[in-house]
Formats: structure tokens, sequence, C-alpha cells
């Protein structure tokens, strides 16, 4: 698509934006306000009708004002007479007066006299019995003062009707009240034409609770109580409905009046609104082509010309050539940008070309095997080095394919490690063997990813060397170190037999010995040569050499002191809560004997008299290379003024040898039997 057609496009959506707001915008403001003006009409032809409602009850009220203050009527109430009703109750007052019912209620809410009258037949019908609920002990209709009125509404099985009540009183209206007088008139189709003709308003009127109502009505019933008495309602594009909700005489929602209304101000409103818009687009109109004609004489047909020039430029090759530049504005600096980046093209292909000179030279110098070939694995160069190792049959031209000129075995691993390989990871090594020359050699290649801007993988570059000398070399040194290993395990083996063969030499004296002291001196003896003889089994029988699983050396060691002293097992428990830890042999030997020191003194002097207990061991990890070694004992404890550094036990003293050996710091708790708590690096 041409610059020309993009920026009619952008013209043309732009005007159309600009519409389509000026239209929100329009709706939001403009015909809110004209929303507003015709719900305030409306509510206007609400009001008069609710004013015409209202003088209909002034006219049943001023009506019932005179009839219920008359001396005969406040007589008639103490003493009923055929004569008042005669007089005064004819059906022609019920017709002249548009009267549906007439009721005299007595103080104690009796009804004194009735009359319920069919002003369509002129007819008098009994008292319906829903009027009677109305009028009973506790009806607001039945008044309680003399200085108290009510007008309102009863909804009645025959119909709504409009009622009024006032006391009866004499002609002077002073009291007390001997009843309530009530008249009503109901709320007819024939009465809603009337109150329609009279106030020239499309009036209607709905139960509320009806079943089958509009759904504008519907709309009203379900509204918010808070909206009440007034809502409007727009029901199409040529109406819109007022809506009057009107209470009984209980306060509960009994009826609704409707006003029916044209949208003369709602038309005016979008007349109003397609005029607007008709002036903009005709305005847009204009000035978008006013744009077009100034965009194309001082902008595109300029682009243009640019454009044609950097074709030509490009067509011919020639970085020497330049565009032309007219003018002191963006699109003029835009062609010294071109000229300027040509100049700079112009030179950077001449470095290029001594660039590439100097690599050529530099890669052909090199004594590695250089290549670089695509994703398929066609080789695209090669230097000296590469061509003269593969001299020998070897694929080698740039034209044949990296991956089949590697040994068939490594073949798969190497698709798989080049398929790997990405921006974030370029580069991997390789290493197989290779046939060169009938000899069977090692080459290591360094294969490295070639990516675009993109972060895709164009070609790889692998640089190998022959490290055939360097492997065979790591195997003898394999070799020799395999051949220490097993010599290592040999002695540490010896060491242990050695040891073990001291040890029974010990026990066999321990034996011949009667003297108890010099038995418990050769079995201390012997104890301390089984836990060291116990580091060297298992060293030897450990892969690690120079470092030995702690936690299974002191359950070895515990499990022989138990059997030493077997006679304490029943009544000693013995608890060893040692981490993984793996110690080297020279931290492991002074550790192993210091606990057999005390654990075997915790059997012999803890525990007097046959006494039971608990002797614990434990080993954690006490910070970043720091251990701490706990060994206590839940016995009798040493005495308050024993010195353990000045003591004549070779035991302790051996321990305190040992301490000072590892550098580690003692601790010891005396407050329930006896705790050493040993702090050591390692």
């Amino acid at each position: 698509m041409r610059l020309r057609e993009k920026t009619l496009i952008v013209i043309v959506v732009i005007f159309a934006t600009l519409i389509l707001i000026e239209f929100a915008f329009s709706n939001l403001i403009v015909m809110n306000s004209y929303y507003s003006m015709e719900r305030e009409d409306t509510l206007q032809k609400v009001y008069q009708a609710d004013g015409a409602l209202a003088k209909e009850f002034q006219s049943i009220d001023v009506l019932l004002s005179d009839w219920a203050a008359r001396d005969d009527s406040y007589r008639y109430m103490a003493y009923p007479s055929p004569g008042y009703i005669e007089q005064n109750m004819r059906d022609e007052a019920f017709v002249s007066r548009n009267l549906n019912l007439l009721l005299m209620i007595d103080t104690s809410g009796q009804i004194a006299y009735s009359k319920a009258f069919d002003l369509k037949n002129r007819t008098v019908l009994p008292l319906w019995e829903s009027v009677r609920p109305h009028v009973g002990n506790g009806s607001p209709l039945v008044l309680q003062s003399a200085n108290e009125s009510l007008s309102g509404v009863i909804v009645l099985p025959e119909g709504p009707m409009l009622v009024v009540a006032q006391p009866i009183l004499d002609s002077e209206r002073k009291g007390p009240a001997r009843g309530t007088m009530i008249m009503g008139r109901f709320v007819d189709a024939e009465w809603s034409a009337k109150l329609s003709e009279t106030t020239r308003l499309d009036l209607s009127v709905y139960l509320f609770d009806s079943p089958d109502l509009p759904a504008d009505i519907l709309a009203v019933r379900n509204a918010s109580y808070s909206e009440y008495p007034y809502l409007t309602i727009p029901l199409n594009e040529d109406y819109i409905g007022g809506y009057q909700v009107i209470e009984d005489v209980d306060g509960k929602p009994a009826l609704v009046m409707r006003v029916l209304a044209p949208r003369p101000i709602y038309q005016n409103g979008k007349d109003t609104i397609a005029y607007i818009i008709l002036v903009t687009l005709a305005v847009g109109v204009l000035i978008a082509a006013l744009a077009i004609v100034l965009l194309e004489k001082i902008v595109l047909s300029r682009i243009s010309r640019l454009d044609r020039e950097v074709k030509m430029i490009s067509a011919s090759n020639d970085l020497s050539a330049r565009v032309a530049v007219a003018g002191q504005d963006e699109l003029s600096n835009l062609a010294k940008a071109i000229n300027h980046m040509l100049s700079s093209l112009e030179q950077s292909g001449q470095k290029l070309y001594q660039s590439e000179n100097r690599y050529h030279a530099i890669v052909e110098d090199q004594s590695e095997l250089i290549c670089r070939f695509r994703p398929d694995g066609a080789i695209v160069f090669a230097n000296e080095a590469y061509c003269r190792y593969f001299a020998a049959g070897q694929p080698s031209a740039p034209e044949k394919c990296f991956i089949q000129s590697l040994p068939p075995v490594t073949r798969e691993g190497a698709e798989g490690l080049l398929q790997s390989l990405n921006a974030r990871e370029p580069a991997r090594i390789l290493e197989c063997l290779f046939e060169v020359n009938g000899e069977q050699r090692w080459l290591q290649w360094n294969i490295r990813a070639i990516c675009d801007r993109e972060g895709r993988v164009t070609e790889f570059q692998a640089v190998g060397r022959d490290v055939t000398e360097i492997i065979r070399n790591q195997e003898q040194i394999k070799a020799s170190l395999r051949e220490k290993e097993a010599l290592l395990k040999e002695v540490h083996h010896r060491v242990k037999n050695n040891l073990q063969i001291i040890s029974s030499i010990l026990s066999l004296q321990e034996a011949r010995v009667i003297d108890q002291p010099s038995r418990e001196m050769l079995r201390d003896s012997r104890n301390r040569i089984k836990s060291m003889a116990l580091i060297h089994e298992k060293l030897y029988r450990s892969e690690n050499l120079s470092r030995i699983n702690f936690a299974e050396y002191v359950r070895s060691l515990m499990s022989h002191i138990l059997t030493t002293y077997g006679s304490g097992g029943d009544r000693i428990n013995v608890r060893v809560d040692v981490e993984d830890i793996s110690l080297n042999i020279d931290t492991a030997i002074p550790l192993g004997l210091i606990i057999n020191e005390l654990v075997t003194n915790s059997f012999k002097h803890a525990f007097p008299g046959g006494a039971g207990g608990e002797i614990s061991v434990e080993l954690h990890r006490d910070g970043a290379g720091q251990y701490l070694l706990t060994v206590g004992d839940d016995g009798a404890g040493m005495p308050g003024d024993f010195d353990v550094e000045h003591t004549t036990s070779l035991g302790l003293q051996l321990v305190n040898a040992l301490v000072q050996q590892t550098n580690s710091k003692v601790t010891i708790l005396r407050e329930k039997g006896t705790v050493f708590k040993i702090a050591f690096s390692a």
C-alpha cells in the first residue's frame, strides 16, 4: 500500500473517530439535557393529574363536610329515625354527587347506616362485605377525635375506591363526635375517562398488585421505594410514561396512575445531534481535502522523489552516489542522514573488506581445525588446518557435511548437541574418536551457535584440536590413582588388623591378670585401640579414603562399648543422636578416643551401686564448618571441687590432650549428671 493511500486512510479514520466521539459526547451531554427537560415536562403532567385527583378528594370532602356537620345527622346517631334517611339519603343525591358509598359508623365501630349505589344502573345495592374489614375497630377510617379527617384509597374486589372520612358533629362543628361518616367513589374506566377529559391528558389507572400489568407498570412496581411516588419511564421512540404511585389509607401502594405523553423534546434532541454531526462531517471533508492537497505538495511528492533516488542507488549498488537535498525541514534532514549513512556504509565496506582479509589470514594460520557449517550440516568454510587433517579420504571440502564427517557412533549425540544450542547457551564441547591415517585419534570440538538478532541459529562454528595425548595422559593418571587407592586401602586394612592383634593380645593379658585395677587398665587400653581400629576399618571399607562417615562410626563404637560393659545394658540406656557428617581421619581419631574415654567413664563412675540412667552422645553442625560434640550422662556427677584440667585420671588427661590437639573448646555442665560440650571445626 502506497504512502498516499495510507495517509488518506489515516485521515478518514481520524475524522470517523472524531465523529464517533462527538456522537458519544452529544448523547452523553446534549441528550442528557434533553432527557432532563423531557422528564421535567412529563412530571409536570403527572403533577397536573395529581392535582386533578386532589380535586376529586376535595369535592367529596366538601360534600361530606356539609353532611357530617349537621344537627339532624348528629341527632340521628343518638336517636335513629326513618325520617332522616328518607329526607337525606335519596337516590338522586347519590347520582347528582356521583357517590357509590355512604357509611355512618358509631363510636363503638358499628355501622349505624350504610348505602351502596350503582351509578351506572342507578340502583341501590347491598353493602359489599369487602367494605366491612376497612371500617372495623382499629381502622384508620374510624376516626377517634372530633378534629380528625381522612381521605385516601381502599382496594375492594369490586374495584378501587376513593374514600373520605369525617367525624359526625353538630352544625357548629362541636363535639363530642358521635361517629364517623364515610363517602366513597369508585375509580373505574368511566372515572378515568372523565379525569382524562378534564385534564386533557392520556390517563390510565392500574391496581398496584394486579397480576396482569403492562411491562412499564411492572417496572414501576419493582422500582425502589426511594423513587416513589413520581417516576418517568421512556416507552419507545414516540412516547414516555409518567407515573404516580397512590397509597391506600394504610400507607401501602394501592394504585399506579399513568400519564402517557408524546416525546417532542426527545425528537428535537435527536434532530439537533444529527444536525451537529452533518455540519461536522461537511467541515471534516473540507479540512481532509485541504490537508491531503497540502500533504501532497509539501511532503508526499518529496518523499516519492527521495524513494526513487534511494531505489536507484540500491539497484546500482553504488555507495558513492548521493540523494538530492532540498529545503530546511525534517525531510531535508532525512536526505542528509541518508547521504551520511551512504558515506558510512562506504567506509564500513572498505573496513569490512580489510577485516575479512585479516580474519582469513588469522584463521588460515591457526593450528586448530576450524570450520563453519549451516544447521543442515553443510560446511560453508574450512581452514587449511582442517583440510590437511582430513586429507586422507575424509570429507573436508566446504560442500561436504560436518555431521557426516563424524564417526557413526557420535552422529546422534552431535545432532542432539546442535539442537540444544541457542542464544542463551551458544557453546558446547564435543569429544569423539576419529581414525586418521589408520590411527585412532581423539578430537575435541568447541561448537558455537551463530545467531541473528532475533536469536535464530543461522550457522555453527566448530574449532577442533587433537587431544589424543592429553586423554592418554589422563588415562595413565587415573590408572595410577586407582593403584594408589588400592594400596591405601591395603594400608588401612593392615593397620586395622595390627591394631586388632594388639587388642587381642591385651584381651588375653587381661584374662591372665587377677588384680582388678590392672584388668581395668588393660580393658581401657583395649577400648582405646578398638576406637582407632574402627576408624581404619571404616576407611578401607569406604569409597572415600580421606573422610569417614562419623555417624556410622559412633554407632559401631557405642555398640562395642556396650558389649564391653554388658552388665549395665539393662539399667543404663545409651542414646546416640549424630548427624550424617563426614570427617577426615585427623579429626575422627581424636574425637573417637574422646568419646570412648567419656562414655567409658560414665559406665564406670556415673551410676554407682547398680543405679540406672542414660548416657547420650550427640554431634551437630553449629554454623559453617563448626560442630558441637556433646557427651553426657544423668548419673551421680563429679564432685564440686573436682578439677578436670589438673586430674590424675589417665582417661581425662588423654581427653585434655586430645582437645588441645584438635584446637577444640570444652564446656562442662554439672547440673544433672555430667555433660561435656566440645566445640571444634573441621
